[in-house]
């Protein structure tokens, strides 16, 4: 009978089971479509301040006229990619020895490793030194075999590099054996470029023709791209024997950008922000129609210009501005300490001995997974959390280098590692750097984006990028020129302050984006013209 029981019991029991999973499974898919739903609603909610979200919502969020505009970016991102790092490749360190060829005078049968081995000392682990050599004597070859030379001095003829199959920057000009400061001008030079580029140009975006996530998926994988370029560099890198003919390949692409004058839509919020309503209209009309999509006429007709008259703004606000000048400061030192420790791991990875293609394709393959992961961050905990995290993540890595044994590390990391294979441990720990850093660019980039007014958006990105211009500088200079525990204790201290600082920066995310500078008003400095222009108005609403 037990058994009975037993054997009517199971199907019940299989069936409440069945039950429970199916009811599990219903909840779980109701509670996403109800934060699904929340979430739409949050940013319905927020675009209800800002007059071109109905607008673009009409024009179609991610149709095929913002699809265009975002693949346009591909190419100037790869671009970039390509520039930023070219410099590791045609500086990349090359052993020297001394020019003695003068010895092939009395022996012109010598093999180069005869020669080498008759006229260089040596260090003392048995390698030849770089920088020294025999000086030359009027013996035939046997005596010199016999008696050997005695008399070094540091090299008189030039250098020769036998393990050298390219033509680079370093064997071109012999920037070695204290020539090493005109390699470190150049680099200086390289992103001295950079610096003006960016006070001049700011940075390519059209993040303002999407709207909420839609933008940040348009940042995301337009930086995805940056890494592609890193790629297509050290493929370029690794298969051109001269570095004239890799700077004309990879160059060659910049010449067809100028093009994008005519291809790339101005923005119609910053034509609106300048008063020219016609051409604002035409433009999202032209939108809607690429998208197969109309605009109703009720839409547009909201489109006037402000009651005041527009005012034009400049660099100088920043400055007149205390509320956008903190937000600016702020922005500042984010962007300087991911810019300081991203290039400060670059350079330790040189200098612990990995090889300078096998590290840019692991960090170019790496990045995209750590850009993507991005996407997650921003949608569930917003661009302020997500900065948190990457900050603090990147922090944490820090934190570990400076544990590592003093061995791992030299001494002093003035010029190559003496290590014969890299340390393991501490590659992997800078890949986890590496991650975090590359995350915190993608993330602090669209809340950059996304604090600065349009009417200044593109002068600020401008001018925060001219601080991560200096951290890439800083950190040459400190890793160059300080005991090899100093760089990663200031990469953490510089993080710490960071997401300290951070924490003051409003949250952007699934809010209208900013126009004018009304959206800091209590601070504005206004001129005596826009004073007039109130007064008459309030005049002119107080008669009636």
């Amino acid at each position: 009978m037990a058994e009975e029981n037993n054997s009517k019991v199971e199907p019940g029991s299989q069936d409440t089971s069945r039950n429970v999973n199916q009811h599990k499974t219903s909840m779980q898919s109701h509670s996403w479509f109800m934060e699904m739903l929340l979430r739409r609603l949050r940013v319905i909610d927020a675009n209800k301040g800002d007059k071109f979200a109905p607008i673009l919502d009409a024009v179609g969020e991610f149709g095929t006229f913002q699809r265009r505009l975002v693949a346009l970016t591909f190419i100037p991102n790869i671009i970039s990619g390509f520039f930023l790092f070219v410099d590791q490749f045609v500086l990349e360190a090359q052993k020297p020895y001394c020019n003695t060829s003068w010895i092939l005078a009395v022996g012109p049968n010598l093999s180069e490793a005869e020669q080498l081995n008759l006229t260089l000392p040596r260090e003392p682990n048995g390698t030849f030194q770089t920088c020294r050599m025999y000086l030359p004597v009027s013996w035939d070859l046997d005596s010199i075999i016999q008696f050997g030379l005695s008399y070094t001095d540091t090299c008189q003829h030039g250098w020769i590099y036998p393990g050298a199959r390219k033509r680079s920057l370093i064997n071109e000009f012999d920037l070695v054996c204290g020539r090493e400061l005109y390699k470190d001008t150049m680099h200086t030079m390289s992103v001295v470029g950079l610096l003006i580029g960016c006070f001049m140009f700011g940075l390519i975006s059209d993040t303002e023709w999407l709207g909420g996530e839609h933008r940040a998926h348009g940042i995301i994988l337009a930086h995805c791209f940056f890494d592609v370029g890193i790629l297509f560099l050290t493929g370029l890198a690794y298969s051109i024997p001269h570095w004239r003919l890799l700077f004309l390949v990879g160059g060659l692409p910049v010449f067809p950008l100028i093009f994008y004058i005519w291809f790339l839509p101005e923005s119609p919020r910053w034509l609106m922000m300048k008063g020219k309503v016609k051409e604002a209209k035409e433009l999202l009309c032209y939108a809607a129609a690429v998208n197969k999509k109309t605009i109703p006429t009720s839409l547009l007709d909201e489109l006037q210009l402000p009651r005041k008259k527009t005012t034009t703004a400049s660099v100088l606000d920043f400055y007149s501005n205390r509320q956008l000048c903190m937000m600016t400061l702020v922005l500042s030192i984010v962007w300087f300490t991911s810019s300081y420790g991203y290039f400060t791991l670059q350079i330790m990875m040189k200098e612990i001995g990995v090889n300078i293609y096998l590290r840019q394709v692991v960090f170019g393959l790496m990045e995209v997974p750590a850009r993507l992961c991005c996407i997650f961050l921003v949608e569930q905990v917003g661009r302020k959390w997500s900065l948190a995290v990457t900050l603090l993540q990147a922090s944490l890595v820090y934190l570990v280098l400076m544990f590592i044994p003093a061995g791992e590390l030299g001494t002093r990391l003035r010029g190559p590692c003496l290590a014969t294979e890299p340390k393991s441990t501490m590659v992997l720990v800078i890949m986890l750097g590496q991650f975090s850093l590359a995350a915190t660019a993608t993330v602090f980039l669209i809340h950059t984006a996304e604090l600065f007014p349009t009417v200044l958006r593109s002068t600020g990105l401008g001018l925060v990028t001219l601080s991560w211009v200096a951290g890439a500088m800083s950190s040459l200079t400190i890793i160059r020129h300080g005991p090899s525990i100093l760089p990663f204790f200031l990469c953490l201290i510089s993080a710490i302050m960071a997401l300290g600082f951070s924490s003051l920066l409003p949250e952007s995310g699934n809010q209208p984006l900013c126009d004018s500078l009304e959206h800091f008003p209590h601070l504005r400095n206004m001129s005596k013209e826009d004073v007039s222009d109130e007064t008459s108005d309030d005049t002119s609403t107080d008669v009636s």
